[in-house]
């Protein structure tokens, strides 16, 4: 079922041009924009975005940026196990990139079996065919899930970035650079989902694990501004004062006057 895995990457401006496929053909972003188009109809796919091509669908893929996908080649007969009629086009990866690291997965028990054993393999073909099946798997519920817009889908990764390195002096700049999009794209994205601005939204995470440091520790000002991403106590302290109308000491001891 498994035809073939393995890491496609181009410049920017490097396209691939119109071609025919024998077997079904998962292609997962994993850096970049490139825009694919499959028969008449075209797609923006950013990171954490797959496209299925069918068999011998004509499809072409134009590089926007410099990217890096996975590729896998599948060959799925008619009546098989996979209901190929169902099978999205385009989806999304999870919160988890499960799919993601499926593909990786694949990728290096596929080339284990040919490249580091040069022959087949009864516990390698095993593998293969227990990962592919969790592919199936894997897809059919990234296809059950409503999809995203592109503007969810960055506003998303932009703010699991957030969530994770709040502690960290992050930019706007920085952000959309690492999630493959333009600042003044990542500004319309989260005035178009969020209704704020992405340094707003990084401002509620911060303040809202300030809080938590403030109700449930005896921490200093100064280390929990250092560990909430503040620059100072006295910045800790507006930021506090401004969403609350409390400065941090009242929230600290509520039942001083």
């Amino acid at each position: 079922m498994l035809q073939n895995a393995g890491v496609h990457q181009a410049k920017r401006g490097e396209d691939y041009p119109f071609h025919r496929d024998q077997f079904w053909e998962l292609m997962y972003v994993r850096q970049g924009h490139v825009v694919c188009q499959q028969e008449a109809d075209r797609y923006s796919l950013h990171p954490g975005m797959a496209i299925l091509h069918p068999a011998w669908a004509l499809h072409a893929d134009f590089a926007v940026s410099a990217y890096q996908t996975y590729f896998i080649w599948l060959d799925l007969p008619e009546g098989g196990q996979w209901a190929t009629e169902d099978l999205p086009r385009i989806f999304y990866d999870d919160e988890m990139h499960r799919l993601e690291r499926l593909c990786s997965e694949l990728l290096w028990e596929w080339q284990h079996r040919y490249k580091t054993l040069g022959e087949t393999d009864e516990n390698s073909d095993q593998m293969l065919r227990l990962l592919t099946e969790q592919l199936r798997i894997t897809i059919e519920r990234c296809g059950a899930v409503p999809q995203q817009s592109v503007g969810e889908h960055m506003v998303l990764a932009a703010e699991q970035i957030m969530e994770r390195e709040y502690h960290q002096p992050l930019t706007v700049a920085d952000i959309a650079k690492r999630i493959h999009t333009s600042e003044s794209s990542l500004y319309s994205y989260f005035g178009a989902v969020r209704g704020q601005t992405p340094m707003g939204i990084l401002q509620s995470i911060r303040l809202r694990h300030a809080l938590v440091h403030l109700h449930h520790s005896t921490r200093t000002l100064g280390t929990i501004a250092s560990l909430c991403g503040y620059c100072s106590a006295s910045h800790l302290s507006k930021h506090v004062f401004s969403a609350t109308g409390s400065p941090p000491g009242k929230i600290r001891n509520p039942k001083r006057t």
